[in-house]
């Protein structure tokens, strides 16, 4: 190891981007009665434009990243160099897939204090596996920059490496992150960027700018959400609209709030908006590793090794952490709204979890089926906690909780049998889909009617339990989403339909990929 090369200290590699996803389509309405489309769009336009620094601030940010890509790009050029990575041309290719075997194995360390060595990186560094090689970066005075790089032997280290993030070493917090060459796309799209008009570049700041570069939006979006920022893109804000509309109007009559009145929504609405955007964000997030589950490999047959590595470390790194920083300090975080968010995290562990299990025909054990689906409704809970803390309510009322979580259930399922073919398209949890692998496809619909039938007979007995009025305005409620959704039925709530099942998904997978080429 070559003296001058020492660590950086210095901080994370932030960076702005989107994800795209679709809506959700059947909780509510797409048509806002309440108020209109455009009086909504322009207060998210302002909710996302609050969230983040002035437009001044953001450029001078982003001069700052221009020198930390540099920084990067330098310091990768120093390890190829040490590693030998660089060899004559007639070996390019082999040297470009050892250059990505190695940075599978390694991890790049911000936020180092410039008193370390390189031996005391290793150190921290080496209960997470064999720590092949440090690399310090310094400038060309040979003075330490803050940043480090940390390569493993095993490629299993860079998961328990990412989990040191925020350990200290000389009293500081260190900032454990993927690898500089997974990142240099995205930094490379910063510089372009920068470029652009101000109009331009004040759209990006929230993401709609960007639609031409969904891979390198996204890793760009995971970087520059650091611990102490959560970020929210403008598109996800307007996706996750369909939700908090619904909850608005299915929610709100449980506190005694007009959702006719619009001063009774936009009081409200920040914090809401914000959360489920933050929220929509994570879950699409994780919905896009359901898509690759076999090493990169897309259900569709595409790689993605870049894309997975990306959204693998950083949604199972307490990915809420930065929401919840910001819920605290506005005096809104209790323990069971945080409860709420672990059971968050925990579903989307769980729908990776049985979704791989799916495509690579492994046990499935319905005692995780029905608890994912019972957990997949937290974000409905966790607005509904924040409305009362936002309200100053002394206490939670256990009945009107415990009445929408039977509630949400049946709506998640009647969600997951309308979504059902697309589910199975994109590799997604899908409680049909789970009771067809454990139970067959002549029997699984005839045991989740019984699911539905038990579900329903504790919604009825708890809605006979509630204020008359209440009731009245939930069922009324209830009829008016069931109507807006396309279902039409004699009765109120609708009928259930159980969709034909699909015996092999993987034929059904590529039939439609063979007929959309």
């Amino acid at each position: 190891m070559e003296e001058e090369e020492h660590e950086v200290y210095g901080g994370e590699i932030p960076d702005v981007g989107e994800m795209d996803g679709d809506a959700e389509p059947h909780r509510g309405s797409a048509d806002v009665d309440i108020f209109t489309s455009a009086q909504l769009e322009e207060q998210v336009v302002l909710i996302a434009l609050v969230s983040f620094q002035e437009l001044d601030e953001m450029k001078e940010r982003l001069k700052e990243m221009e020198e930390e890509s540099a920084a990067l790009r330098e310091m990768q050029a120093k390890v190829e160099k040490e590693m030998g990575a660089v060899q004559d041309t007639a070996s390019s290719d082999a040297s470009q897939a050892n250059k990505e075997e190695t940075d599978s194995r390694s991890v790049f360390v911000g936020n180092v204090d410039y008193a370390c060595t390189p031996e005391e990186v290793q150190q921290h560094f080496q209960s997470c596996g064999t720590v092949n090689r440090v690399t310090i970066l310094t400038d060309k005075f040979g003075q330490p920059k803050g940043f480090a790089y940390v390569e493993f032997l095993e490629t299993d280290a860079v998961q328990e490496a990412l989990l040191l993030n925020e350990s200290e070493l000389h009293g500081r917090q260190l900032k454990a992150r993927l690898s500089p060459a997974f990142l240099d796309d995205a930094y490379q799209h910063h510089l372009v960027a920068t470029k652009q008009e101000d109009s331009d570049f004040q759209q990006s700041l929230v993401g709609s700018a960007l639609r031409s570069c969904n891979q390198t939006k996204e890793y760009s979006l995971l970087q520059s959400c650091n611990e102490s920022t959560a970020m929210v893109e403008l598109d996800s804000m307007q996706m996750a609209n369909s939700t908090l509309e619904d909850f608005c109007r299915s929610y709100f009559m449980f506190h005694g709030l007009d959702v006719s009145k619009p001063q009774s929504i936009f009081k409200y609405l920040p914090i809401l908006s914000f959360t489920e955007s933050y929220i929509y964000q994570l879950d699409k997030m994780n919905e896009k590793l359901l898509q690759t589950p076999n090493n990169g490999k897309s259900v569709f047959g595409e790689k993605d090794e870049r894309g997975t590595h990306v959204s693998a470390s950083y949604i199972s790194n307490d990915p809420v952490r930065p929401l919840m920083t910001i819920l605290e300090h506005k005096g809104l975080l209790t323990d069971r709204i945080r409860e709420e968010f672990r059971h968050g995290e925990e579903y989307w562990a769980l729908e990776r979890k049985l979704c791989y299990a799916l495509i690579n025909k492994e046990e499935i054990l319905v005692e995780d089926v029905m608890k994912a689906i019972r957990l997949k409704s937290f974000d409905y809970r966790v607005l509904n906690l924040l409305l009362y803390q936002l309200r100053g309510a002394k206490k939670v009322e256990e009945l009107h909780m415990e009445f929408l979580s039977i509630s949400e259930f049946l709506v998640e399922v009647s969600d997951d049998l309308y979504d059902y073919e697309d589910d199975v398209l994109e590799n997604n949890f899908n409680i049909l889909r789970m009771f067809i692998r454990i139970y067959g496809a002549s029997t699984a619909p005839a045991m989740l009617a019984k699911c539905i039938s038990e579900a329903e007979d504790k919604y009825e007995s708890l809605l006979k339990s509630l204020d008359p009025q209440l009731s009245l305005s939930y069922q009324k409620r209830c009829a008016e989403a069931t109507k807006e959704g396309g279902k039409v039925s004699e009765h109120p709530l609708g009928t259930w339909n159980i969709p034909t099942v699909i015996q092999d998904e993987e034929l059904y997978r590529l039939k439609l990929k063979s007929d959309a080429s």
